[in-house]
């Protein structure tokens, strides 16, 4: 859910899960997360309820919203966690010898600030929420020139129409 709805990649899931539970605000449905506020989605927030149940029936003291235990020790989510969930938890759901090798953070960043984009978002918007520099959405497997051409001239002519955009050297070249 991190790397898909907000675009998290490996670093920002490690240190969202070695956070404190309460960068959480349930009663607000949201996160404050790197000086950002996110909306906490529906099932991330199911999540998280059942890992704080879980926590409490286990009696685990997690001061972190994702702990690790290890020889009863508990300690926050390393990468290493996260790279092992890609590499091995994920082939569980190999029903029919599926190629899972593109089911990974990066492709899935990818596919999001893609439909992002292709849903009208700027690429500055993009940029916020998921973090990525806008000079690394522009891509072959991303989003193209040609498509950040097209969005322009749409929004160009849209704007003229509208007499909403007006260039800024407007005045000084049509008086």
């Amino acid at each position: 859910i991190l790397a898909a709805y907000y675009g998290f990649d490996r670093s920002a899931i490690v240190e969202f899960g070695a956070s404190p539970w309460d960068i959480i605000d349930f009663k607000k449905h949201s996160f404050k997360f790197k000086g950002k506020i996110y909306p906490l989605v529906t099932k991330l927030e199911h999540s998280l309820i059942q890992l704080q149940k879980l926590y409490k029936e286990k009696k685990v003291r997690a001061n972190n919203i994702c702990i690790s235990t290890h020889g009863g020790k508990n300690t926050p989510v390393t990468v290493h966690i996260i790279n092992s969930f890609f590499k091995e938890g994920i082939h569980r759901f190999d029903d029919e010898n599926i190629n899972w090798s593109d089911f990974n953070l990066q492709n899935i960043r990818n596919s999001l600030i893609l439909h992002l984009y292709r849903a009208g978002c700027s690429l500055d918007e993009i940029a916020y929420l998921t973090g990525t520099p806008i000079i690394s959405m522009i891509g072959p497997k991303m989003i193209t020139e040609e498509m950040v051409r097209n969005s322009g001239e749409k929004s160009w002519r849209n704007g003229i129409k509208s007499g909403r955009l007006k260039h800024p050297f407007d005045k000084i070249f049509n008086s």
